[in-house]
């Protein structure tokens, strides 16, 4: 099952396009465009992040610009964590090729034997590795995943925004700085009032696998709870006992465990979470491919068609709209 997530105009042809299958097959075809007996098929793409989605889902409402608002994408943006409960939020893609850990487990053909609940067993060192590309992973401190999760962006005075400073911190690197007004305008409509079946009071929730840590800011009175019911809802919660480890955030051991980043349709509040499965048994996902050049092209394209339609559009924080053809574009904040 794939679908169209590319114009009819857009050039290079189908610079994004739909990956729908198991992660260990369809990744390595993303990524080095070969099939299973080496043949090219199709040309080496980068995995989409969260940031080329929401830009994508803010096009005018095409039947790609449809699509990539109504399904959930997993995306090659990856969340690593530590003994601690910190976290890192990596944008693989900027990254030297020795540090892209998700890239290259599916190049290498890593079997799903080596994963530890579906998430890639990190080598030692590579938390601080990963850490010190600050312009390419952000660090977030324990407290600060615990005060984010579940949590997302809430209305007030009619203006969407972030329920804690936490959660716009998380927004901000996983948009890679987008400014997300339009955006949350979009999701807002789409989720939120008491005539819609999944209304809600907060959009664009973020979620983490849990770990003890963030659990007394999550659990009503845990801190009140005797040790024996702590201990088992720590256990049950983050994934520590054997039959429920795919949401573990580390191994029994304690090494750390990267993750993909999935973002959720607009119908579901645009959550994104990294719990989910990167190698073994998860069913069938989507993902996208997009060629070089694509996010270049993306925000041309996205300009283009609203000049050629008469309608405004959103860069950097401020609306731009043709006034006349004597005097070109006008822009207001």
């Amino acid at each position: 099952m794939v679908f169209q997530l590319s114009e009819q105009n857009e050039i290079p042809p189908e610079p994004y396009k739909c990956f729908y299958g198991g992660c260990q097959e369809q990744m390595p075809l993303l990524l080095s465009g070969k099939d299973k007996e080496g043949k090219v098929i199709d040309v080496p793409r980068t995995q989409a992040s969260i940031a080329d989605i929401i830009e994508r889902r803010m096009g005018a409402l095409t039947v790609a610009v449809d699509n990539w608002r109504g399904y959930r994408f997993f995306t090659g943006d990856g969340a690593v964590s530590n003994q601690e409960g910190d976290y890192l939020i990596v944008l693989e893609d900027l990254l030297p090729p020795e540090l892209q850990f998700l890239r290259n487990c599916y190049l290498k053909n890593v079997p799903a034997s080596k994963s530890y609940g579906g998430g890639i067993v990190l080598p030692d060192g590579a938390w601080d590795e990963l850490k010190a590309q600050k312009d390419k992973v952000v660090h977030f401190t324990a407290e600060e995943v615990g005060e984010a999760f579940g949590n997302g962006y809430v209305q007030k005075d009619g203006v969407w925004v972030p329920a804690n400073k936490s959660v716009g911190k998380i927004w901000d690197a996983l948009s890679r700085g987008k400014d997300l007004t339009s955006y949350l305008q979009i999701v807002g409509e789409k989720c939120t009032g008491e005539d819609l079946s999944n209304g809600s009071d907060r959009i664009l929730p973020v979620n983490f696998p849990l770990q003890t840590q963030y659990l007394p800011s999550i659990i009503p009175n845990f801190q009140s709870m005797d040790q024996d019911q702590r201990q088992k809802i720590a256990q049950l919660t983050t994934g520590m006992e054997p039959s429920i480890n795919a949401i573990a955030p580390l191994t029994k051991e304690g090494k750390s465990l990267m993750r993909y980043w999935v973002i959720e349709e607009i119908y579901c509040l645009s959550t994104a979470n990294c719990w989910s499965y990167t190698l073994g048994s998860v069913g069938s996902v989507f993902t996208v491919g997009l060629v070089p050049k694509a996010r270049e092209k993306a925000l041309e394209a996205r300009v283009l068609s609203a000049l050629e339609q008469g309608r405004e559009f959103e860069f950097n924080g401020k609306l731009y709209r043709q006034v006349d053809s004597s005097s070109g574009i006008s822009s207001e904040k």
